[in-house]
């Protein structure tokens, strides 16, 4: 892996439908080191792989994921929205994805959970981080995966499931935070990354928000525009991956900067 991760946002969702598996091969053909990937958990309990808490603006479904069974889900056309061309492309699975990943040497991904207790229940939550962690243990994906959420208690329950074994992130820290949930432990103990955020919406993650993070052991990461300016401002101040939006062109902004 190079010395500054380049990560894929949902794939290269900039030439494919997000969350698909074109989108996934895209990035791979780019050369990224990573995917960043979004799990949800249908009502029947079969993880797939989509960002939103609704289906309205990736596919031509409907409503929540916590009420429909995959069934139906799996008829969802998840590529019309993007292009013609990608007419018919289905949600792929936990396990489609898992696969994927198993065949790509080299390749990590960055899971992030979406089933959360302020979204769904406890319980769900927990469900989906069991399943996540038994399909990376099943496809040898320990040392190539890192477990992402936006919730305190995915997190540490995530930790606990995994045994320290996988990479835990989480989305910045104080004061620059965005965690949902009580901290029972130090996130010291057991966050390995954290990603970087502004004090305001709009602006770049400050100086400030890297050394707070760095100051407690943990590596910062970033998802910023994908400019020159904003990429060498983040090396500078201890970025050590970047989830892009548009890998292509990151690549080539990390070769100009001499990272790649």
């Amino acid at each position: 892996m190079h010395n500054i991760i380049l990560a894929a946002h949902r794939g290269d969702r900039a030439h494919a439908p997000e969350n698909t598996l074109p989108a996934y091969r895209a990035a791979i053909a780019l050369g990224v080191d990573m995917l960043e990937v979004d799990i949800h958990t249908s009502r029947d309990g079969v993880c797939f792989m989509m960002h939103d808490h609704t289906f309205d603006r990736t596919t031509s479904g409907t409503g929540s994921p916590y009420e429909k069974d995959w069934a139906e889900i799996r008829t969802f056309d998840a590529g019309s929205w993007f292009g013609p061309e990608f007419a018919g492309t289905p949600l792929p699975t936990l396990e489609e994805t898992l696969q994927l990943a198993e065949d790509t040497p080299g390749l990590w991904i960055n899971w992030e959970l979406k089933d959360r207790p302020d979204s769904c229940t406890e319980a769900q939550t927990k469900y989906a981080v069991d399943q996540l962690v038994a399909g990376i243990i099943r496809h040898h994906l320990e040392d190539r995966s890192i477990i992402n959420s936006f919730s305190t208690f995915a997190l540490e329950y995530a930790y606990e499931a995994c045994r320290g074994k996988i990479q835990i992130h989480g989305q910045g820290v104080a004061p620059f935070d965005r965690m949902f949930g009580a901290v029972t432990r130090p996130i010291e103990s057991y966050w390995d990354w954290a990603c970087m955020y502004p004090a305001n919406k709009g602006e770049l993650p400050p100086k400030e928000a890297y050394d707070a993070c760095k100051a407690l052991g943990i590596t910062p990461c970033v998802c910023i525009p994908d400019t020159e300016e904003a990429m060498a401002f983040a090396i500078e101040n201890g970025c050590k991956m970047f989830t892009s939006n548009d890998p292509a062109t990151a690549i080539q902004i990390l070769k100009k900067l001499g990272k790649r």
